[in-house]
Formats: C-alpha cells, structure tokens, sequence
C-alpha cells in the first residue's frame, strides 16, 4: 500500500537547523552592537560640568572709600572655581551652593556670577569663570 501525503514539507536537515542558529546569532549579536552604539551616542550628549576649584590668597576691593575717595583693597583668603563643558550642548547654572559633610547647603557670594556655560574643551590655562 502506498501512502500519498500532502501538504507537508520534508524535516529541515541538521546543516539547515545549523545555518538558522548561525543566522539569529548573528543577528542578535548585531542588535546588541546597535543598541550599545545607541547607548554610547546618547551618553556624548549629556551636559557634564567639570569644575577645577584652587585656594588661594588675592586682594578685592571693598564697597567702602577712605577719605580721598579710594576703595579699601583687602588680601583675603577666596576660592578660585574654573569652569569647563567638554560637550556639545550648553550648561546653565541655576543656582551655586556650597554643601558642607554637615550642616546645610551654603549659598555662594560670588565675586563674578555665570548662568552659561558655553562648548568648549578643557583647557588647563583657562581664565576663571568665578571666584
């Protein structure tokens, strides 16, 4: 007796199983690439501060005159904060404060106040942004 059967295709081989494998990892391999070059894109994208901060001795001028009509220059202890954006985009500071390990936050009295930082790339002789 002899049996018809219709409709059905023959049982893949082992080489073909093989080449399917081979075929979805190489394409999964190639979506995990895609997705950490995605990942790695964004990153370069988010604004990052970098702030160089000194200590050091320098003279400021008071509000206060003598006689002669001469503003009082006092040599004082201040902190020096240089800036820097090493991205593409622009920073914007909103506010500084200083927080201490303990206690509450300290809002800064800034000599020279700065609301953007524009693009650039580090440069270790920048000028200060504020001190």
């Amino acid at each position: 007796m002899q049996m018809n059967v219709s409709g059905g295709a023959p049982p893949p081989s082992s080489l073909q199983i093989i080449s399917n494998i081979i075929t979805w990892l190489i394409s999964l391999l190639a979506l995990g690439v895609a997705f950490f070059a995605l990942y790695l894109q964004r990153r370069d994208k988010r604004p990052r501060l970098r702030l160089d901060v000194e200590r050091k001795r320098a003279y400021l001028e008071t509000s206060e005159t003598d006689e002669r009509g001469f503003f009082y220059v006092l040599e004082t202890d201040v902190i020096e904060i240089r800036a820097a954006n090493p991205t593409d985009r622009q920073i914007n500071i909103v506010s500084t404060k200083f927080a201490p390990k303990t206690g509450e936050p300290i809002l800064a009295p800034l000599h020279q106040a700065i609301s953007d930082i524009p693009s650039h790339e580090i440069d270790s002789q920048s000028s200060p942004m504020m001190s």
